[in-house]
């Protein structure tokens, strides 16, 4: 696995961490330095209304606030109306404004897909 660190404009930090494996989905982890912001994005595709509802009933489980982000477009990723107007069959960003864990992540696995710069 391989971690990629940077910095930008605002002073955020920005770790990359993923690999080159198939299978494994790479994941950003946003930090403000001064301690007040931090996001974690996925790379996720839901490919049915069935995916949909699943991918909604799943996140909703977890206190974490979650949007999903499609271009400029930025919706409640717990909303199942809200994920249903974004559309269907596209790649979106997750973005998760927490610490996660282990089973928030193993719960999204089905959904998360690899960049294509991987």
């Amino acid at each position: 696995m391989g971690i990629v660190m940077r910095e930008d404009n605002a002073g955020i930090l920005i770790l990359i961490a993923g690999s080159g494996n198939q299978h494994t989905s790479k994941c950003t982890l946003s930090i403000d330095l001064q301690g007040e912001y931090e996001m974690i994005k996925y790379p996720m595709y839901l490919s049915s209304v069935e995916d949909a509802v699943q991918f909604v009933s799943i996140i909703n489980h977890f206190e974490y606030d979650m949007n999903l982000r499609y271009g400029t477009t930025v919706v409640d990723a717990k909303s199942l109306m809200s994920v249903l107007g974004m559309g269907i069959g596209r790649k979106v960003i997750l973005e998760v404004m927490a610490n996660v864990d282990d089973k928030f992540t193993g719960a999204i696995q089905n959904y998360m897909v690899m960049p294509a710069n991987n």
